[in-house]
């Protein structure tokens, strides 16, 4: 018997890039996949030598999700962290309707709930709801604080002034690595397992503190990391000066700050290895598999600054 199908929505996102991995470990499983694009690119090339089939498709386009989804009966629904989400789910949910979609695993957020303090996390709830009323078996992951936001966030800062900033505070975070979500993620599309739930939370096996984090930060690199809590104004400041963040995660990541001040992190669970029969990434293993790179940039700019 042939192995189905599985499309895989945001296969080229930067965000954690749980996409491409997805992708790799299912071709390397033998899946038929169905690789989902906004447009083809250099990142794309990547996947169709794993062997998947590039379609380019936009969650706002019906008639281009149609021929993502055409043949399609299981799929990984992963928007980016941007506004339209709600949107963007109901195109999905109607063609996956007409399609014969089957089974969802939908990269969720762990702060997803309907009165958030972040609008995106009340939106990632509501496209929870719409997946679920259009009938599909799905599992909805809601996973910790991404290790990579740390950089996407921190990285210029800790690289040029020895020092992560935001506000957190001192309240503890529960952690995930985005490899960890696309193990989870794989095993499930994989399986077409529901064992687990509707809505299944996933995290590393630490809960720890930006103090915590600077000082692991701090051990790793052999540079000393400085931790600085900001009022919620003066880090959506340093936020709008990061390229890379768009106004929507602005106020997501003020909103699970105050989440986190009010210390509702998430609770631990032991969901990777129950499902991928493997530990969790810890933030030391994050941080040494990015301590190279960091050093080198660190050593160029204290290089350019004696020069």
């Amino acid at each position: 018997m042939s192995k189905p199908s599985i499309l895989v929505t945001g296969a080229t996102g930067r965000h954690g890039g749980t996409g491409i991995r997805i992708v790799e470990i299912l071709r390397s499983q033998g899946f038929f996949v169905k690789a989902m694009v906004r447009r083809k690119d250099e990142r794309s090339l990547l996947l169709e030598k794993m062997g998947a089939e590039v379609v380019e498709a936009d969650f706002h386009n019906y008639p281009s999700l149609a021929q993502a989804l055409a043949g399609v009966k299981q799929a990984y629904f992963c928007y980016p962290v941007a506004s339209g989400i709600v949107e963007a789910t109901t195109n999905f949910a109607a063609v996956g309707r007409e399609s014969g979609l089957e089974y969802v695993v939908n990269n969720s957020m762990g702060a997803s709930h309907p009165v958030s303090p972040s609008p995106l996390a009340r939106a990632q709830w509501m496209s929870e709801q719409i997946l679920t009323w259009a009938g599909f078996d799905c599992v909805h992951l809601r996973g910790g604080f991404f290790f990579e936001n740390i950089l996407l966030f921190s990285e210029q800062s800790i690289i040029t002034q020895g020092r992560i900033a935001n506000s957190f505070g001192d309240n503890s975070i529960t952690w995930l690595a985005a490899e960890d979500m696309a193990q989870v993620s794989a095993k499930l599309l994989s399986t077409k397992n529901t064992s687990f739930g509707s809505v299944v939370p996933i995290t590393a096996n630490e809960r720890i503190p930006l103090a915590e984090v600077v000082r692991i930060f701090s051990s790793v690199l052999g540079k000393p990391i400085q931790f600085e809590n900001l009022e919620f104004d003066e880090w959506r400041k340093h936020l709008r000066e990061n390229p890379r963040i768009n106004p929507e995660m602005i106020e997501h990541l003020i909103g699970l700050a105050k989440l986190i001040q009010r210390q509702n992190a998430m609770p631990l669970v032991n969901t990777v290895e129950q499902i991928t029969g493997k530990q969790p990434i810890l933030l030391a293993e994050f941080v040494q598999k990015h301590r190279e790179r960091l050093l080198n940039k660190i050593a160029q700019v204290n290089l350019a600054t004696f020069e």
